[in-house]
């Protein structure tokens, strides 16, 4: 099946949130990568106290950058920095390794269950990755009483086998940005500004567990924080009103707020429950895909850079007369903010296309519609005794295919002269 005019087009860096932080504020990310680097599992308090007080610093710089009508009425964007950033620092010592979902992938996961699958059954290529979705995964928050003015572009997933308490935590951080953000004024001089809200799952149980078990489990037991400490948010409310009277004395009025922090980051964890388990489950999804492919003789996926890369650095990086030239262009590019990108593609998206147009009028022609797909838990080893997952892709059943033709991953590669060669992975 030919691909000649599917081909996914060049990726851009505003849509995955690693580079999209290299480009607007390469000091923040470069201070995330040096804090974050001696870390362990878990940050220790000195290290979070120490992280806080290096992001405080850095974020007041770029307040201060801002004219007073565009800086941000309270500290909402530089707690998401902070939470974010903590999760890009364990990106960089991970490696940086970024995977970009195509739209006709992201389509075909969304039609594949997820049933059955067990926490065991997942594996990431390193401990922390980041999925991003060409194009957007096609899911959409609310935020500050506009509708579906956010995207999910994509997670930050950290996967870490607990020895010592039996179990397995999976951290999946989605990010969002803002659909119309480039547009707004002041968004590329103060990104760092910016709301880019996240929703994030700590799922933590037994490898025989069920996704649908952990997470079922961590939202009856709070741990999705959907409701703020009463208690804590209480006390600072008293807090701030026992203080209004010395600041008034110096000239200051002090309001209390009738919403705190934590009060409104509940609100939008609540108010964007139902549309964040869809992303889950298309980045579980996405996960569940790259878990099959490290398994068995798949091929890697193709490494590109975003469109926007120096072609002249990109040049020398390939076709260097010296390793030294080489390496020089790629430190270049990193310096600049430029990162590869594992692009996952699937010859299929005909199918997709053809979805749409139904049976032909007066032919007994069967209604076109797709039979789901399901990743299956396949034994294999010595006894039949471990389980890898294999993706069963929808299947385009009804018109004239009647079932018989179904995708398959491929992997694309560009040639030199920047065209791409597609091969049967």
């Amino acid at each position: 099946m030919s691909i000649d005019n599917e081909r996914p087009g060049p990726l851009v860096r505003e849509e995955y949130h690693p580079l999209r932080a290299a480009k607007y504020w390469p000091d923040y990310v470069a201070m995330m990568s040096r804090l974050c680097r001696p870390w362990k599992m878990y940050p220790t308090s000195e290290q979070i106290e120490e992280i806080k007080e290096t992001m405080h610093k850095l974020y007041s710089k770029e307040v201060e950058k801002a004219d007073l009508e565009n800086r941000p009425k309270h500290i909402d964007p530089m707690m998401e920095h902070l939470e974010r950033g903590i999760r890009y620092g364990f990106l960089a010592g991970s490696g940086l390794n970024i995977y970009s979902i195509a739209p006709h992938v992201r389509d075909a996961i969304k039609k594949t269950s997820l049933s059955g699958i067990r926490l065991g059954d997942l594996r990431t290529p390193f401990e922390t990755v980041y999925i991003g979705f060409d194009r957007g995964s096609g899911i959409y928050f609310d935020h500050d009483n506009a509708k579906a003015n956010l995207i999910v572009d994509g997670a930050y997933l950290r996967k870490i086998e607990r020895h010592s308490e039996g179990d397995t935590h999976l951290e999946i951080c989605l990010t969002t940005r803002d659909r119309l953000g480039v547009l707004r004024h002041g968004y590329v001089d103060h990104w760092a500004l910016q709301r880019e809200p996240h929703f994030t799952f700590d799922l933590i149980g037994q490898p025989d567990q069920t996704i649908e078990e952990i997470l079922g489990f961590a939202i009856q037991n709070g741990d999705m924080d959907l409701e703020p400490d009463e208690e804590a948010t209480d006390e600072f409310r008293t807090t701030i009103a026992d203080a209004q009277a010395e600041f008034l004395e110096k000239g200051v009025h002090v309001t209390v707020p009738t919403m705190t922090g934590p009060e409104r980051r509940a609100a939008f964890r609540n108010q964007n429950l139902e549309e964040a388990r869809k992303g889950l489950s298309v980045v579980l999804g996405a996960l569940c895909v790259l878990t099959s492919r490290m398994d068995g003789d798949a091929a890697p996926p193709d490494e590109v850079w975003p469109k926007d890369a120096p072609a002249a650095l990109v040049d020398r990086l390939e076709n260097g007369l010296s390793p030294k030239a080489r390496k020089k262009a790629l430190n270049d590019l990193k310096k600049s903010g430029h990162m590869l990108i594992k692009r996952i593609v699937i010859d299929g998206s005909s199918q997709v296309q053809r979805l749409d147009r139904g049976p032909m009028p007066g032919t007994n022609e069967k209604v076109a519609h797709w039979r789901s797909g399901h990743m299956r838990r396949q034994p294999h080893g010595p006894k039949n005794a471990e389980i890898k997952l294999i993706w069963i892709m929808p299947t385009f059943v009804g018109g004239d295919d009647d079932g018989r033709v179904g995708g398959r991953l491929i992997r694309v590669s560009k040639t030199k002269k920047g065209q791409m060669n597609d091969k049967s992975s």
